[in-house]
């Protein structure tokens, strides 16, 4: 984990329309917290996570929150991946 990197925080895809905080939101919906916890732990108000969580899915054009957190982790999965592939042809 990166220094500073909060636990559960996964570091966004390079080539992601979602910004850093939406994924934040995405990364602890997906272990188990719930919109208000999220709100708690990061300091907002809960209508702003759910408007992050709003955005994301038209971003990523997810009819689900399901949807929304295994797309989003597909794409990390994706993006480290392509790092590992382009570190082994250095």
């Amino acid at each position: 984990m990166p220094p500073g990197q909060e636990p559960g925080v996964v570091d966004a895809p390079s080539n992601s329309p979602l910004t850093p905080a939406e994924h934040e939101v995405i990364t602890l919906l997906a272990e188990g917290m719930h919109p208000k916890e999220i709100a708690s732990h990061r300091g907002t108000s809960i209508a702003t996570v759910r408007t992050q969580l709003k955005h994301a899915k038209r971003k990523t054009q997810a009819r689900t929150l399901n949807e929304l957190v295994a797309l989003v982790y597909r794409a990390r999965a994706r993006d480290r991946t392509a790092s590992r592939s382009h570190l082994a042809l250095s």
